[in-house]
């Protein structure tokens, strides 16, 4: 045998064995669980993974036992829409931001309330324009909203207790749409509405670096790497970029379109990257291993859009919600 036709041989079987591998993950159905009455906006597992919120449309939140599969309405705003939803990292409090169904007039403002999810108890609450976006920092100190007023597009901080403004970024001159902290809580990462992504020091309060993810459209869905290092940005109609934040430099993009805040999520071991395949008619996620970004298996089942996405605390389920009113659980299979 020659040695160029070795060479060949042993690129074919390698190329093989990568597709075996690449292909070797299978996401399989593990429970369905149905009880809202429209949209489901937002899915958060409570940190002892036996306990599952959801807010919806329905201007419900909801509390489900994952063990027995029912479920316990926390609150429930029959005139509202419930459009944004955020868990503490320890699952005392529960941040949702609510808009009337039928509003008045244009731009009235909603209100930002905070609960007890286990008493079912309203801690605090406030009347502001449409935050954009909610989210706790990891270490349970801060509470941030990202605003849409014209005369603000700044970002918010709140502490989570009491209500009480601690902190403001400006956002610039365009509409704030996500925002995500590191899970070491030292940054805080704001996309907006002309593609572009600032990431702020939450020490010093200080503008860390600001560059053009994706060319004058809106950043939909944002994720930091368990390390802190990667940054996944998704915008619509676009696939999910990568980049390396720090250096301001696109790594590498997923074959996946990512046009739902809430769709782009990283496992708890930081080995996995879930999207929503927008391009798929947005009814399907798509898992990427994190090592080279390849994907690994596709989730789907589901009648309509995919709306949220969330890992258990220890990365065994992954669950689904959107617009057919259902929330779907699958097992992630380890690798043999």
């Amino acid at each position: 045998m020659s040695e160029s036709h070795r060479l060949f041989l042993v690129g074919i079987i390698g190329l093989a064995a990568l597709q075996v591998n690449t292909n070797s993950l299978t996401g399989k159905e593990f429970k369905v669980l149905e009880g809202h009455t429209s949209d489901i906006r937002c899915l958060a597992f409570a940190p002892n993974g036996k306990t599952l919120y959801s807010c919806g449309a329905d201007g419900t939140v909801r509390a489900w036992d994952l063990e027995k599969g029912k479920d316990k309405v926390i609150v429930e705003l029959p005139d509202e829409v419930l459009y944004r939803m955020t868990l503490a990292p320890d699952g005392s409090l529960l941040a949702v931001y609510c808009g009337a169904a039928r509003p008045k007039r244009v731009g009235q403002p909603g209100v930002l309330r905070v609960y007890d999810p286990v008493k079912s108890k309203l801690v605090w609450n406030k009347v502001m324009a449409g935050p954009t976006c909610l989210a706790f920092c990891p270490d349970g100190k801060t509470l941030a909203t990202a605003s849409d007023e014209k005369k603000d597009n700044g970002i918010k901080l709140w502490e989570p207790g009491t209500g009480e403004e601690i902190g403001r970024f400006k956002g610039g001159d365009h509409r704030p749409m996500e925002i995500v902290f590191s899970r070491d809580s030292k940054q805080l990462a704001v996309g907006d509405d002309a593609g572009q992504v600032r990431v702020w020091d939450m020490a010093n309060k200080k503008l860390i670096t600001e560059f053009e993810a994706h060319k004058k459209r809106d950043i939909d869905s944002l994720a930091f790497s368990k390390d802190g290092k990667v940054l996944a940005v998704g915008c619509f109609n676009r696939k999910v970029k990568l980049y390396d934040w720090i250096k301001e430099k696109e790594i590498d993009d997923l074959a996946a379109q990512c046009n739902k805040s809430g769709c782009l999520a990283y496992s708890p071991d930081g080995k996995l990257l879930a999207a929503q395949n927008f391009g798929g008619d947005g009814k399907d996620l798509c898992l990427f291993d994190t090592e080279f970004y390849r994907q690994k298996a596709v989730f789907g089942g589901n009648k309509e859009p995919i709306n949220a996405v969330a890992f258990s605390p220890f990365g065994e389920l992954i669950g689904t919600a959107g617009s057919d009113e259902t929330i779907r659980l699958w097992k992630i299979p380890k690798e043999e």
